[in-house]
């Protein structure tokens, strides 16, 4: 989102303009890095003293992520392994969204800062997750358990820690034990006496909102990826360069740029990329049923690609499906957005609207 920076007070602080936010560091903010293990670039003392003066607020709020999964049946008691530790991230990731969507239309509401600390961290762990998770395609995620030195030893190894194009934000100490929490925290060995705990109705409605969240970018996945898929085979049928190049995606979303990826395959779903994206969101879905028929559906698609007829027949029964899929969420979504405006436009996702001679045959 952009606003200009008349946006901004006199201390750089966020302000609101309309539905327009922006958040400007200053100069002072960056400082050479001084831990060992250097990543060679300046260090971000912002999230630095976020990390360290906020650290149990944020293991709390971890801590009590957990215990929501563990009470969920998400994930059993004293399992660690990279499949729960992976949805114990997703959720802490993704746990500022609902707050800052709400922030752009009620200026009352703010980001509690456990859940804007934690999302700065927890990023960074599910992308190593995720990259850990292609290390053995047929692995069972589930019986795959990692210590929290594993997972910091496995990161420095690739590079993610101090190469030389990575980011600093703290030391390797500080990340171990972030690290420590959470994978204790799936372990339930949290200390009991852990301050500042969020409200059972708060971390039931962030929880909530991630698994949502979960299920609309796995299924958009799976439909993008259609009609990414289609739009090779109808449009660009021998046309080598076209082919190569492939749709133009709106955005730079994991989801998108995997989208565009494995629609230049055959069978796209079986992929390794888009098995790796189930076999990391499954735990999450909330209506596994309805993902599954969406999934089915979309390899009905696929099977009949250079049929446009029988294949648009078939998007049609696709396309009804994840409208279903989004409309079965308005209660949940239009507390976070204009009522009516999470679905105003047509399902095009991350690249945009079909061709305009294709659009009408697409849609009639």
């Amino acid at each position: 989102m952009f606003c200009p920076p008349d946006c901004l007070d006199g201390e750089n602080r966020p302000v609101l303009e309309g539905r327009s936010i922006q958040h400007r560091l200053k100069p002072s903010a960056y400082e050479e890095c001084p831990y060992a293990d250097s990543r060679e670039k300046v260090i971000n003392v912002e999230s630095l003293k976020a990390l360290s003066k906020n650290k149990d607020e944020v293991f709390a709020f971890i801590q009590n992520i957990s215990t929501y999964l563990q009470n969920k049946e998400l994930i059993d008691e004293g399992d660690s392994s990279l499949l729960a530790v992976y949805q114990l991230a997703y959720i802490g990731y993704k746990s500022p969204q609902i707050f800052f969507i709400k922030k752009i239309f009620d200026e009352e509401i703010d980001i509690p800062v456990p859940c804007a600390v934690a999302s700065r961290f927890l990023h960074g762990l599910i992308n190593t997750l995720s990259i850990m998770a292609l290390d053995d395609k047929d692995a069972d995620l589930q019986k795959r358990t990692f210590t929290a030195a594993e997972i910091h030893d496995y990161a420095a190894s690739k590079g993610y820690l101090n190469g030389r194009y990575e980011s600093c934000a703290a030391s390797s100490s500080t990340i171990l034990k972030y690290l420590k929490t959470i994978v204790d925290a799936c372990l339930k060995k949290a200390p009991h006496d852990l301050p500042h705990q969020r409200s059972a109705e708060e971390i039931e409605e962030i929880c909530y909102g991630a698994r949502v969240i979960n299920e609309l970018e796995f299924c958009s996945l799976i439909y993008e990826t259609v009609r990414c898929r289609t739009l090779r085979t109808q449009e660009f049928r021998n046309q080598e360069k076209a082919l190569r190049d492939g749709p133009i995606p709106l955005f730079a979303t994991t989801h998108c740029l995997i989208a565009k990826k494995i629609s230049t395959f055959e069978k796209p779903f079986e992929h390794i990329l888009f098995k790796r994206a189930y076999n990391l969101s499954k735990s999450l879905l909330i209506n596994t049923q309805r993902v599954n028929l969406i999934q089915d559906l979309a390899n009905q698609v696929l099977a009949n690609a250079s049929d446009f007829e029988t294949s648009r027949k078939r998007r049609l029964k696709l396309k009804y499906e994840m409208r279903s899929l989004f409309e079965s969420y308005a209660k949940f979504m239009e507390k976070h957005i204009d009522a009516g405006e999470f679905l105003a436009a047509d399902l095009d996702v991350f690249f945009g609207k079909w061709p305009a001679y294709l659009a009408d045959k697409v849609n009639e």
